[in-house]
Parts: C-alpha cells; sequence; structure tokens
C-alpha cells in the first residue's frame, strides 16, 4: 500500500466531506489528484477492503428498533439457524463467537413486535436451547477506525466537514424519533447505499432521489448535526487490514458503576463499540465493548487491565469464530418505492 493509499484510507473512515465536490477536497489535502484519489478508491473496492462508502443512520432517528441477540444452537441446528437468521433483512451482523453462545447477530425492526414475533419464529422452527436478546440502553462509544500501521496518531478529521462529536453517553430511550417526509425518506434510501466514486456523488444522489444537489447537501450536514446519521464514511474489512483478533467483551458491572466503566473502556482506541445492555435471566451481562487487535495475544492483556480499573463482578471474552454476515441495514425497504 502507497502512502497516499494508507493516508486515504485512514481519513476516509473517519468521515467524508460533505461539499459538491469531495473527492478533490480529499485529494487537496492529501497533495494528490483527484484521479488518484478516485483511482485508490476504486481499488479499494475491488480488493474488499473497502465494503461500502456512503451514510451509517441511527435507527431509533428513523424509528426502528435493535437489539442483540446471542442463541445457543445445537451442532444439527446451528446451520440452518444461521442460514435462516443471516436472511433477514434486519439482521446486519452475524457472528459465531467460542462459548455456549454460538450464535450473536443484531437484528434491526420497525417496532418491538416485529423484534419478539422474529425471535418466537426462529425459537419455534430450529432447535435453539437458549435464545436472548439484549437491548442497548446507553452507547457509551460508536467509532469504527482502523490505522493503517500498528502505530502512529490518528489522523484529525479535516475542518471542512463537520462530523458529528462522540458523546460521553447518550441515555438510548431518550433519542428522539424524527418525522421524516417523503422526500427525506427517499433520500434515506439513496444515502445508505453504496456512494457513486464519481466527481460528483452529491449530485448523482440527488438525481437518483429526485432532488437538488443543495438540497441533499443541506439535509446530510443537518442529519449529521443531530446524530441521525452516525457516520459518513467509508466502511473498511478490517481483516483485511490484518485485525484477526476480534473479541467481544461482556461485563457485570453494579449499576451505580456503569457510568464510570463505560466511560473508562471507550478511552481504549481498541474499542469500537461500548453499550450498556439490558441482562436476561441467567445472563447478568450488562456492559459490552467490542476489541479489535492484529492478535490474540494482545488481548487478553488489555483485558486485564480493563477488569483491573473496573473490578466488574464477572467477565468473559467471547472470541469472534466466523463472521456470517456483516452489511448495513436498508431503511424504508418495506415502503413502495
Amino acid at each position: 500500500m502507497t502512502e497516499l493509499e494508507k493516508q486515504l484510507l485512514q481519513r476516509i473512515q473517519l468521515d467524508f466531506p460533505v461539499v459538491p465536490q469531495p473527492f478533490a477536497l480529499l485529494a487537496q489535502q492529501l497533495h494528490a489528484t483527484e484521479a488518484d484519489v478516485l483511482a485508490a478508491l476504486a481499488d479499494f473496492k475491488q480488493t474488499g477492503i473497502i465494503r461500502r462508502l456512503g451514510a451509517l443512520f441511527d435507527a431509533r432517528r428513523l424509528g426502528y428498533v435493535s437489539t442483540l441477540v446471542a442463541a445457543q444452537a445445537s451442532p444439527a441446528a446451528l446451520g440452518p439457524f444461521l442460514a435462516d437468521v443471516q436472511a433477514l433483512p434486519g439482521v446486519s451482523h452475524c457472528y459465531g463467537r467460542d462459548h455456549d453462545l454460538n450464535a450473536w447477530f443484531t437484528l434491526t425492526m420497525p417496532n418491538w413486535d416485529a423484534v419478539e414475533q422474529t425471535l418466537a419464529g426462529l425459537w419455534d422452527k430450529h432447535e435453539i436451547e437458549t435464545i436472548y436478546s439484549l437491548p442497548a440502553r446507553q452507547l457509551f462509544k460508536l467509532r469504527v477506525y482502523f490505522p493503517t500501521s500498528q502505530s502512529g496518531p490518528t489522523p484529525a478529521p479535516p475542518a471542512q466537514t463537520k462530523q458529528p462529536k462522540q458523546p460521553q453517553h447518550v441515555d438510548l430511550d431518550q433519542v428522539p424519533t424524527a418525522k421524516l417526509t417523503a422526500e427525506q425518506i427517499a433520500l434515506v434510501r439513496f444515502l445508505q447505499e453504496d456512494w457513486p466514486l464519481v466527481a460528483q456523488p452529491f449530485a448523482a444522489l440527488a438525481d437518483q432521489a429526485g432532488l437538488d444537489e443543495e438540497s441533499v447537501l443541506d439535509q446530510t450536514k443537518r442529519w449529521l448535526a443531530d446524530g441521525t446519521i452516525r457516520r459518513l464514511a467509508a466502511m473498511v474489512r478490517h481483516h483485511k487490514l490484518g485485525y484477526n483478533a476480534n473479541a467481544l467483551l461482556v461485563l457485570a458491572v453494579e449499576p451505580e458503576l456503569i457510568q464510570a466503566a463505560g466511560a473508562h473502556l471507550a478511552t481504549y482506541q481498541q474499542v469500537s463499540h461500548c453499550y450498556q445492555r439490558t441482562p436476561a435471566p441467567g445472563w447478568p451481562y450488562n456492559l459490552y465493548a467490542m476489541l479489535h487487535a492484529r492478535q490474540r495475544s494482545h488481548v487478553l492483556p488489555l483485558v486485564e487491565q480493563m477488569k483491573q480499573k473496573i473490578e466488574p463482578e464477572d467477565a468473559l471474552v467471547l472470541f469472534t469464530t466466523k463472521e456470517y454476515k456483516k452489511e448495513s441495514v436498508k431503511y424504508f425497504q418495506e415502503l413502495p418505492q
């Protein structure tokens, strides 16, 4: 990977300029040409390093609900169960983990009744010994970023873009639902897709949505400012960048210590996601952090360091054994196009 490619990949994970010609601006900031930037991004997509370039929306602000599901399936049932899970349009991530709870996935749907009916249907159809729904209560961190080198500072986002700052924590029960117009819903549908690598992508998206470029730019900026768009950036495949050890750390923490513990976990660069979740009967864990490292040997010492600071009542490290599905949820697909 060339130095330009490394710098571009680091920058494009953090934010995307909301201007008429974003690739030209990126090229200017990286002392390159627009053609070089577009060629590098096309190559990243061709080689699979970048999964998608576009907007990642907050499900709650769009009126959807989401939960993390953990299930224990028998060896005979695991394959058919995961096949049905992956086929669900509301499932964005699905993983195997080295625990009795061997199937983990996120499920996003229009309402909680739909979630309950979907999980009940899976339970009735398959030989599932346990299934837990673990909805998030608070968000402490959501920042997916993978440096292209093993050391070195994280590059700062360019001043021209106004990405939302990561809050210390967000009470997810208090997140408001936006009242969207038909025009805004149409724009969501196009912003959530993989964006075209053209000189003026916002103009291209505007044409597809039947809008004008200026209104698309203005709405995108407003959604970034109020958190409706969580990220406007490239989503990468971390395995392609050498991050082969990925683990979910689950902790049982006293309720009065959740705020301090979540804030502490959020300070680690190796943590991409950190949530408080509702525990379930027989599953007391209420604080979750997703850890990424290049080797397994880097994870366990890090966890011990975290535990010494937080002093949880209990903790488990669940390494990912297989990635079955990883893609962004598509919103408003149930509405007529």
